[in-house]
């Protein structure tokens, strides 16, 4: 992304009037104005957003040097806390704006050239699609369909950090922080949701979350709704299937602590799983209409029990899943479905709904574009655990006030009603002779509800004959 052009004044004032209130919680007054002045410059027309370009934009080069290292010092200060600006951010956003669908979670790398900044290691790096000397941060955003902003960050510290004293004491990492996998910190953005009372929206995470068992499980056991990628290789059983305790093996054993399905029945990988299903499974769905125009899909949701803890002898009662959605995607021009997704939406929510949240997912991606392409969430060049923290804080303060700034001229700019689109035909022949979707007009992601418009969701594949067979030992 290109920098944002010269500061409008009445933008600037806007800027000032959201970022104000926030900071009260940066108790020495000299800090407050720093990090105002920080805010500035990280949606400021300068290209690389570190502490040097922010001074001298701010102050000119005669005055930057002693104003950088005012700022550095309130960036490293552990007087204050980047966990209050974050979530107070994340309130006023709420309070100004209006709309939100889902929360968004995921974490980013962060690429660095030596070994000395807080977090480092040689670990896995989306942005490159592979290993490299990166910092991870763990991220818990909020989205609709046409904004989206994050609310709070968080490091991950590799495990080889626990035992590193030396670089643990140089950059200041707090005692009680150690190693944790990335989904548990995620739980805890999740659950910090509950604390700031923020409504209950569904949780949109990729498979890298979507395939821990833990993960959903603890959103299941809290009432969190979430949609969630999968692998092909999650097994599932069908809906429906009723499980019993099985038999003790001998007369006078302890009785079995194990159940099992009541009729022979062995689950399948969602990949196979997908082989059987009906071509009437298959609904065309448009899942957004934006400036490319109407993208449209073809959509599988069957309701499935997912067969984790399953070895072929039973399980146990508390490890049994809950019954939830499958939904699939299959590209027209694809051999076999490319995408696959585990929701625990209610049974009633409708096909165009689970897609539209499923889809929603990206928004997370565009906020890390915006985040180091435009206000420098990479660019912080310090060492140090509350230093890289609180420029994140205000990285996303500053995001949160780009939102409110997007959803404004979203709601000047919306027409007084939905355009309508021509649905597509679908092609002839194989799976994608499916049923089309009913409705006309391409899914909405603000406040979905099965109401909103007739389900256009199948049947459960349990009760075709194909899919039965499929299940048979």
């Amino acid at each position: 992304m290109e920098p944002l052009p010269v500061l409008e004044p009445e933008l600037l004032t806007r800027l000032d009037a959201f970022v104000r209130p926030v900071l009260t919680s940066v108790t020495r007054q000299q800090r407050r104005s720093l990090a105002r002045a920080y805010v500035r410059g990280l949606v400021g027309s300068c290209a690389r957003k570190n502490v040097e370009q922010i001074a001298r934009e701010a102050r000119g080069v005669a005055e930057a040097p002693a104003y950088e290292r005012r700022m550095a010092a309130m960036l490293s200060d552990d007087d204050w806390r980047h966990q209050t600006v974050m979530w107070e951010g994340a309130h006023r956003l709420a309070a100004q704006t209006d709309g939100w669908s889902a929360y968004t979670l995921d974490d980013t790398s962060l690429l660095k050239q030596g070994t000395h900044s807080v977090g480092v290691a040689n670990q896995y790096a989306g942005c490159v699609g592979g290993l490299a000397n990166c910092q991870v941060v763990v991220s818990l955003g909020i989205a609709q369909e046409h904004a989206s902003a994050p609310l709070a960050m968080q490091l991950f510290v590799p495990e080889a950090w626990d035992a590193d004293v030396a670089r643990r004491a140089a950059c200041h990492v707090p005692s009680e922080v150690r190693y944790r996998p990335k989904w548990q910190i995620a739980l805890d953005l999740i659950r910090e949701l509950d604390l700031q009372g923020f409504p209950r929206r569904p949780v949109l995470a990729d498979s890298a979350y979507g395939d821990v068992v833990a993960f959903r499980r603890d959103l299941q056991a809290r009432g969190q709704p979430y949609v969630v990628g999968s692998g092909f290789v999650t097994t599932v059983w069908p809906a429906g299937l009723t499980f019993v305790p099985l038999p003790s093996p001998t007369a006078r054993g302890r009785p079995a602590s194990r159940v099992a399905p009541d009729r022979p029945c062995r689950p399948l990988a969602v990949k196979k799983f997908a082989a059987t299903l009906p071509a009437t499974a298959w609904q065309r769905v448009c899942w957004r209409d934006g400036s490319r125009g109407a993208q449209w899909g073809r959509f599988a949701a069957v309701r499935v029990r997912p067969a984790h803890g399953w070895h072929g002898k039973g399980i146990h009662p508390d490890k049994l899943c809950a019954e939830e959605w499958l939904l699939l995607h299959w590209p027209d021009d694809a051999p076999a479905p490319t995408k696959a997704w585990l929701s625990n939406l209610p049974a009633e929510t409708c096909l165009d709904t689970l897609v539209a949240f499923a889809r929603l997912r990206w928004r997370i991606e565009r906020d890390y574009r915006e985040g180091k392409g435009l206000v420098g969430l990479d660019h912080f060049e310090g060492r140090s655990w509350h230093g890289l923290h609180h420029h994140a804080a205000l990285v996303v303060l500053a995001q949160q006030f780009l939102a409110t700034e997007r959803v404004a001229a979203v709601r000047a700019d919306a027409p007084t009603s939905p355009p309508t689109v021509t649905v597509p035909t679908a092609r002839e022949g194989g799976a994608t002779a499916g049923a089309l979707a009913g409705s006309s007009s391409p899914p909405t992601v603000t406040a979905p509800t099965a109401s909103d418009r007739p389900s256009v969701v199948p049947a459960p594949l349990a009760s075709t004959p194909a899919a039965t067979a499929a299940f048979s030992p």
